[in-house]
C-alpha cells in the first residue's frame, strides 16, 4: 500500500523474496522464481531455481545447477547451461565442465 492506503500491488500467491527500486520484485511460488513489475504484473513466471540481481540491468539464473544470465525484461543473454559464472569483475568469467572462458 501507498500512503494513501491505495493498493500498489494487489495480494497474489506469490512470496516476495527481494524488492529491487529498479524493476520491481523477485517473487517465489515456492518452488521458483520470477520477477514482477512495480504494478503487479509478471515479467517473468516463477520457472528458475535461483534469481541474484548482479547489475542495474542484468540477472544470474539457475536451473539444475545450470547457470545463465538474463536482463531485466526476461531475454535470455547467456543459456542456463554453464557450471560457474564469476560476475564480479568484467568481462565476466565462466566455466563450462572442464573448459573456462570470458564473456564481455
Amino acid at each position: 500500500m501507498d500512503n494513501y492506503r491505495k493498493w500498489i500491488v494487489k495480494p497474489q500467491n506469490y512470496l516476495i523474496k527481494y524488492f529491487d527500486k529498479d524493476i520491481g520484485f523477485i517473487i517465489s511460488n515456492g518452488l521458483y522464481y520470477g520477477i514482477m513489475d512495480m504494478q503487479g504484473k509478471l515479467i517473468i513466471k516463477p520457472q528458475y531455481d535461483a534469481i541474484y540481481k548482479f547489475s542495474n540491468k542484468l540477472y544470474k539464473i539457475s536451473i539444475k545447477d545450470k547457470i545463465g544470465i538474463i536482463n531485466e525484461k526476461g531475454k535470455t543473454i547467456l543459456e542456463p547451461k554453464f557450471d560457474y559464472i564469476n560476475t564480479d569483475d568484467y568481462p565476466f568469467k565462466f566455466k563450462q565442465g572442464t573448459r573456462y572462458g570470458f564473456f564481455g
